[in-house]
Order: structure tokens, then C-alpha cells, then sequence
């Protein structure tokens, strides 16, 4: 297939391509520059996907002289060659580039091009689609088989329409991998703990001492273990906050004004949670590790964990009673309520204001239940 045909081709596929999915997964156009022509495979580098981490930019002439350069240490090399084509591949030498979008500049004999790529982490996806519903998810899922199948049909493959089935096909995984993580039921997240059976150690139990600051209530499960042992992930997910910082001290900043608000209290609420690391669940659900020793060090917001993936230890940090002696992981696990205008945009007010798991639930019934969300 001849240069030009192919863009016509191109242009073609992008007519009848339209964007159905909302990660900005998009075709590439071609782009002109003093008389030459260039396109891109796509417009995405998919950072923690070896097989899409970098991409290919594709012009109508062959060129001896080239600089390529850029955000996050861009880099570029020339992969193929023919009479009237070159093909570059550009890739990133900073792995642990934080951008969303990156410019690299082409120069080539003199043409100036400066291309965008949309940097696409698991992270961002997730912290996106961890948001929908099941429902939502395999709608979008569909579509994009749907797409598949389309560009699967067309007798010859360039080199553009390769790289959209791959992102394509990695997109529909993706998707389909939360589906399929929804059916499990969360890890117990201490090694070696048992369900709490006892009423004060289980969500909804009255907790007075502290009622005219917060809502007076136990939103979580106190898991019982001994100071320093390690905490787990109960599931696959995303860690979204940490507090690793916390002293003694912080507790005078507890707000114990009268006729407190909902979010005045839930701050407070925030803060006798001491150390913590949050996590977003495959279910989209929060978790709030609470009152941690200490966070260990390779825990950081953005990273992806994985079911029983150690987070830190058990301690007292942000119990008023310096010498409380009761060691226990006290975890608070919020429903997602998959609001749509929400979506990869929820704050950690969002997040603390969602209805905990049982929530108004009598002490029987959670006994009864509880063995439907946790793991024996």
C-alpha cells in the first residue's frame, strides 16, 4: 500500500471509528509540515505496558538526518526505511515520567514536527473505571470487541491500524480483569486474623466518648493483632492517599466547636484515623487503613498494589490514649455509589462521605453477613 493510499485509507478508518470510551484513547491524523507528511500510529504511550510503551511516527520521505527530543527524556531511533517512508520509534527513557501528555520534536532535515502523546499509566485507567458499574464496564467492553472486530476485517493491516488492535485488545482486558476481580470477596488484611465477632469491634457500634466531634459511631471492623505486624492489601487496587506523618501532637488540631457539620466532623474523624493508607478497591470501594505504625516506605499514592501486598503496621498513631494497649487494624471499607458525574473525579470528602459496609445494620446481621464480603 503506497503512502498516500494509506492516509486516504487512514482517513477512511477514522471516519468510521468514532470515540466511544472516555480514557482519550485516540486515533492519530496525519499532520503536514513544509510539504511532508507525517502521522503517528497512535496518539498514546502506555507507560506500563511494555508491549505499547512506546509508538512510531510515520513520514512520507526517507530521512538521513533526524533529532528527536522531548518531555520525560524522549527518545527516538529510526526502525525501517524505504524510497519514500521512514518510521521512528519513540519511546521514553524516564520510566517514571509523571506526565499526562508529553511534546516531543522531530526535526528532520529541516521539517520541524511536534507531535503530543497521551500518557496512559494503569494507575490513571483505574482511578477512571473503578468508578463504573459492572453494567457500564461491559458496555464499553462490548464496544470495543466491536471495534476489534472491524479492524480485524480489513485485508491488509499498516502499521497504524496494528497498534489500535493492540491498544484496543488491551483495553478490553483491562476492563475485563475488573469485572472478573468484582467476584472475589476482600482478603482479611492482617496475616493470620479472624473475623471480628464482638460487638464493639464490628461497624455501627456507639462510640460516645467522641459523639459531639463526630457522628459517635464505628464505621469499620477492628482486626485484633499484636503492635508491628503487617497489614496487607484486601484486595487488588490503587493506593489514592497516605498520611505517614502523624504525632501525638496533630490531635489538637481535632475541631471541638458546638453544632459541628458533617464534614467538620468527618475531618475530625480523619484525624483519629492517625497514620493511614487508602486504598480503591477492583470494586471501586476505599478502604481506610487506620492507626499505623508505620507506612512502609515503597507505599505511594499512584501505585497499582496487589491482593496481600504488605502496606504497613499495626500501631496506635492517632488514638488519644498514649498508652492504650488494645492493637488492632481498624478498617472502615466504603461502598462505591458509582455516581456518573463522579467518575475518576471523587474527593477524599467524596470518599469519607460514602456509606460504610452495614451501615445501619443490627449486630446479628452483620455476624451473618459479613462472611459475604471478607474471605474465611
Amino acid at each position: 500500500m503506497t503512502f498516500k493510499k494509506s492516509i486516504i485509507f487512514y482517513i477512511l478508518l477514522i471516519l468510521v471509528s468514532a470515540l466511544f470510551f472516555s480514557y482519550s484513547l485516540v486515533f492519530a491524523l496525519p499532520i503536514t509540515s513544509k510539504n511532508y507528511i507525517f502521522y503517528s500510529s497512535s496518539n498514546n504511550i502506555f507507560k506500563d505496558k511494555l508491549s505499547l510503551s512506546s509508538n512510531y511516527i510515520v513520514t512520507n520521505k526517507y530521512f538521513t538526518n533526524y533529532k528527536i527530543s522531548g518531555d520525560c527524556s524522549a527518545f527516538g531511533e529510526l526502525v525501517g526505511k524505504k524510497a519514500d517512508i521512514s518510521i521512528f520509534k519513540i519511546k521514553l527513557l524516564k520510566k517514571d515520567c509523571d506526565k499526562t501528555k508529553v511534546s516531543v520534536k522531530i526535526n528532520l532535515d529541516g521539517a520541524v514536527l511536534n507531535k503530543d502523546f497521551n500518557i496512559v499509566s494503569d494507575y490513571k485507567l483505574y482511578s477512571n473505571y473503578l468508578d463504573f458499574t459492572n453494567e457500564d464496564l461491559g458496555k464499553i467492553n462490548d464496544a470495543i470487541k466491536q471495534k476489534i472486530v472491524e479492524l480485524k476485517s480489513f485485508e491488509k493491516s499498516p502499521i497504524k491500524i496494528k497498534r489500535n488492535l493492540l491498544e484496543l485488545s488491551y483495553m478490553s482486558n483491562f476492563l475485563q480483569d475488573i469485572i472478573d476481580k468484582r467476584k472475589e470477596k476482600y482478603k482479611i488484611p492482617v496475616l493470620g486474623a479472624s473475623m471480628p465477632n464482638k460487638k464493639h469491634k464490628i461497624p455501627n457500634t456507639a462510640r460516645p466518648y467522641r459523639e459531639t466531634y463526630t457522628d459517635g459511631i464505628h464505621h469499620g471492623w477492628d482486626f485484633d493483632a499484636e503492635k508491628g505486624d503487617s497489614v496487607i492489601s484486601l484486595d487488588d487496587g490503587i493506593v489514592i492517599r497516605v498520611v505517614d506523618d502523624f504525632l501525638f501532637s496533630d490531635l489538637g488540631k481535632l475541631n471541638k466547636s458546638k453544632n459541628l457539620g458533617e464534614d467538620d466532623k468527618l475531618k475530625n474523624l480523619d484525624i483519629l484515623r492517625g497514620n493511614q493508607v487508602w486504598v480503591k478497591t477492583m470494586k471501586g470501594d476505599v478502604a481506610f487503613y487506620s492507626h499505623l505504625e508505620e507506612v512502609f516506605d515503597d507505599v505511594k499514592v499512584g501505585m497499582v498494589v496487589g491482593k496481600g501486598q504488605p502496606l504497613g503496621t499495626i500501631g496506635i498513631s492517632g488514638v488519644p490514649d498514649k498508652n492504650y494497649s488494645d492493637y488492632h487494624l481498624h478498617i472502615p471499607v466504603h461502598k462505591n455509589p458509582y455516581i456518573k458525574s463522579k467518575h475518576g473525579k471523587n474527593t477524599y470528602m467524596d470518599y469519607m462521605m460514602w456509606d460504610w459496609y452495614f451501615k445501619g445494620e443490627s449486630l446479628d446481621y452483620i455476624l451473618e453477613n459479613q462472611k459475604n464480603i471478607f474471605e474465611k
